[in-house]
């Protein structure tokens, strides 16, 4: 993690999760007519504040309706996920989300998607969403890295 800041930074190793448990699955994910597979309330929200204090990060959850960057590869099954958020701006909640060990620098690597649309695609990311602008994550079976990268809250440019 050359050149990253090591505040709030903790890594936990997970005992492994029985298939259909814990945060991303049978939980009843509700939301408005526009984005019927989640919103923050009930158990997700309890999550992401859970996530948020065990890292000493604001909770700061995205509106459904926002946008994020999502790379085509990520997908529940694809394994590590990682996500890092920059400041929101313009109906981006400032969040990127790929799998993989490396992040790409092609300019069509991350596509637009809402929020709301990530209980399909990507449900085990739901509850690091609440970490406020400047965090990263890292997370795959029975691990979690979740750290403060002060260098997000530059400005940044959207690359779609």
């Amino acid at each position: 993690m050359g050149g990253q800041s090591r505040v709030g930074r903790r890594t936990r190793t997970l005992p492994p999760r029985r298939r259909g448990a814990g945060h991303s699955a049978g939980l009843p994910l509700t939301g408005g007519p526009r984005h019927p597979a989640v919103c923050f309330d009930g158990p997700v929200e309890l999550d992401a504040a859970r996530v948020a204090r065990i890292y000493g990060s604001p909770l700061h959850l995205p509106d459904p309706s926002e946008m994020l960057g999502l790379a085509q590869d990520a997908r529940e099954e694809a394994w590590p996920l990682n996500g890092l958020r920059h400041r929101p701006e313009g109906g981006a909640c400032g969040w990127f989300v790929w799998a993989g060990e490396e992040l790409s620098a092609d300019p069509d690597f991350f596509r637009p998607v809402h929020v709301g649309h990530l209980a399909t695609r990507c449900p085990s990311v739901l509850p690091y969403l609440g970490l406020a602008p400047g965090w990263r994550f890292l997370i795959a079976p029975g691990y979690e890295d979740v750290w403060c990268d002060p260098s997000l809250l530059s400005p940044v440019v959207r690359r779609w």
